[in-house]
């Protein structure tokens, strides 16, 4: 099984999150992770993990009409999607809806073109050299709206990558 992990970045939460998965499922197949606008030729594949980065809750706009061009050749392949977001960065009364805008966002945009198997909406990092220039922070410079860290959750996603693989090698009814 060849199975394409392609991704859309901004500070690299997205990449490192699409290795990892990779290097999950390459331990049952043979998987290519690389970013979205330097995909092979989608037919060689038999399964598909895209995934973006967001800003203001939505995929970035690269990713959005790379899952447009390829929905063709995806066809009805199995596919999963996830978006790395900042909702944990948020103070924590402000995490849960924000969770929920990412979540509603990833699908609008995705299942316009694709039919996931799974969405998932992971947070990512922000370094602490980027939190003053955060969009929402300029606008709000002493709410500090959203706070540096780690938020990557690896259990979580390595949980979702062996769910994947469990999917994937599950003899057919």
């Amino acid at each position: 099984m060849k199975i394409l992990v392609a991704y859309e970045t901004i500070h690299g939460s997205t990449e490192s999150i699409a290795e990892n998965i990779g290097r999950a499922l390459g331990r049952h197949a043979v998987v290519t992770v690389c970013p979205m606008h330097r995909a092979p030729c989608l037919d060689r594949f038999d399964a598909f993990v895209f995934g973006s980065a967001e800003i203001d809750g939505e995929w970035l706009p690269q990713a959005c009409t790379f899952l447009q061009r390829s929905a063709h050749a995806v066809g009805d392949k199995p596919v999963w999607l996830f978006s790395v977001g900042l909702s944990d960065a948020r103070p924590r009364p402000l995490r849960g809806v924000s969770h929920r805008r990412e979540r509603d966002k990833l699908c609008q945009c995705a299942t316009r073109v694709v039919t996931p198997r799974d969405a998932r909406v992971f947070s990512g990092f922000l370094a602490s050299e980027r939190v003053a220039t955060h969009r929402i922070n300029r606008l709000l410079p002493r709410a500090r709206l959203v706070r540096p860290g780690d938020y990557r959750e690896w259990p979580q996603i390595m949980d979702w990558a062996r769910q994947i693989t469990t999917d994937l090698t599950r003899p057919a009814a």
